[in-house]
């Protein structure tokens, strides 16, 4: 099976960056195996080497003084 994971923040009011990890928090000797610097305008895509666990961090900037609303779109699909 082959997996990707599609991602759209075109909907936020300021961009956000997005990390993918091998592990969670908890680990010291975690790695990084996706940035969102990879992308472009809002829209990115990830293919895994393997199918497994992974784990997103969406970093989103603090916004002062005014409330902000928006969304994150994320698709994952697969083929056999």
């Amino acid at each position: 099976q082959k997996y990707k994971l599609v991602f759209c923040t075109q909907g936020l009011p300021k961009e956000i960056k997005l990390n993918i990890y091998d592990k969670n928090l908890r680990f010291k000797k975690r790695n990084k195996i996706y940035d969102s610097e990879n992308g472009s305008g809002g829209r990115w895509s990830f293919e895994p080497s393997r199918s497994g666990t992974y784990y997103i961090n969406y970093e989103i900037r603090q916004v002062v003084g005014k409330k902000e609303t928006g969304c994150v779109v994320m698709l994952i699909g697969y083929k056999e």
